[in-house]
Parts: C-alpha cells; structure tokens; sequence
C-alpha cells in the first residue's frame, strides 16, 4: 500500500488508478476498460477483485466471531484482541469503522482520482495485523465519503487473480 501512495503521488494526473500487488496475474485482457466502467459511475468510488464477505458482520457481532484472535499483549501483559485493535488504528488514523467490517481485499485496488485525492495518503501498517487494519481502513474512508466500495465482477478474481488466493476468494491456496 506504500508503494501505491508513492505512485500516485509521482503520477496524479490520470483519471482511473489501477494497483495490483506483485503476485496478481492478469487473466482478462480487457480489464482495463471493465474497470474505467465501474469507477465511471458516479456511486462507485473504489473497486476490485475480491471483497472479503467474512467481514460483513457488525462490529460488536465481530469481537464473538472467530476472527477475533488475540495479536498481542498489552503492557500489563493483558491480551490485546484482533477487532478492538482494528478499531483503535481506524480511530488513530481518523477514519470512521462504519457498521461493519466489510471491505476490498488490497490485491487489486482501482480508483477514480477524485477519490484518492480526498483519501491519500493511504495507512500504512507495518505488521500484518496493521496492513489488514490498513486494508479495511481505506474501505471505510471511501464509504465515508458516501461512495461504494465494489467487486468488479460477480465472482472473484474474474480478470486479474493472485497466487495466494483460491479463485472462489474464500480461502487462500494451501501450499
């Protein structure tokens, strides 16, 4: 996600963002002209491969799910859960975490530029933990803004795919 700041901040001049991580693989031709489509309506403010479904839970309903692990220990030793620390770094980074914790897998981002005018710098986290936060953070900030975050296809990975990732988007490839 760095990377991506960079990028626009030394190209901020065209119209439609296209960022993919390094493992994707491009498996339409025409994804370019699918994704300049999507980002044209004027509802739409982020799109990409895969929204990661797991997440469209409420918040409170979160912290009782499975996903909410503990990633660490506090400096009274006590643990620090998954969901509660998502929050606080969506709260220190000023973004508002919304209903639930629905967002776009950060393989594949697209944007308009008025879009990431409005939200670059992206969060940059330096854990996993903090680059999923980080993930679901920049989700949040463009819902903020009143636009939809959308998969460019109905299903995953339809044009561009990831090697980590199995084609149906709900589990990762076991290696």
């Amino acid at each position: 996600i760095g990377a991506w700041n960079s990028s626009y901040s030394n190209n901020p001049n065209f119209d439609f963002y296209i960022f993919l991580q390094d493992e994707c693989l491009i498996g339409n031709n025409d994804f370019v002209s699918k994704y300049i489509f999507e980002l044209s309506k004027a509802t739409v403010g982020m799109t990409g491969e895969s929204i990661n479904y797991k997440w469209a839970k409420k918040w409170e309903n979160l912290v009782f799910s499975e996903l909410n692990y503990i990633v660490g220990y506090n400096r009274l030793k006590k643990p620090v859960y998954r969901i509660q620390y998502y929050l606080s770094l969506m709260k220190k980074w000023g973004i508002e975490h919304g209903d639930n914790g629905l967002h776009l897998r950060s393989l594949i981002w697209g944007f308009k530029r008025e879009i990431l005018e409005k939200i670059i710098p992206f969060p940059i986290g330096k854990t996993k933990e903090e680059c999923i936060a980080a993930e679901i953070a920049v989700s949040k900030k463009v819902e903020q803004l009143g636009f939809k975050v959308t998969q460019i296809d109905e299903n995953p990975f339809n044009n561009i795919s990831h090697l980590e990732w199995n084609l149906d988007g709900h589990n990762k490839v076991i290696q």
